[in-house]
């Protein structure tokens, strides 16, 4: 049985995308925490707490198969004797 793994490296472009938005999300977050609750309209409460779920699950996922890959690569490591 052969298995060719490539570890492939993502595009720049998309990376910078990431990045990018990843900075835009704290910076956003940030001033939201920062204010008065009083201040934010409930319906952007509601918003940003439906993003928040939403975001915590796409991490919680991306975990999930990140920790599945790798037991799965350790695995595979292991079996082959590859040091």
């Amino acid at each position: 049985m052969h298995i060719d793994i490539k570890i492939q490296q993502g595009s720049k472009l998309k990376k910078i995308f990431h990045k990018l938005c990843d900075t835009l999300e704290d910076f956003i977050f940030s001033i939201v925490e920062k204010l008065p609750e009083r201040l934010i309209p409930s319906k952007t409460m509601d918003r940003v707490e439906r993003y928040l779920n939403k975001r915590i699950q796409q991490l919680e996922q991306q975990n999930i198969e990140d920790t599945c890959s790798l037991e799965y690569l350790d695995k595979f490591i292991d079996e082959k004797g590859i040091k």
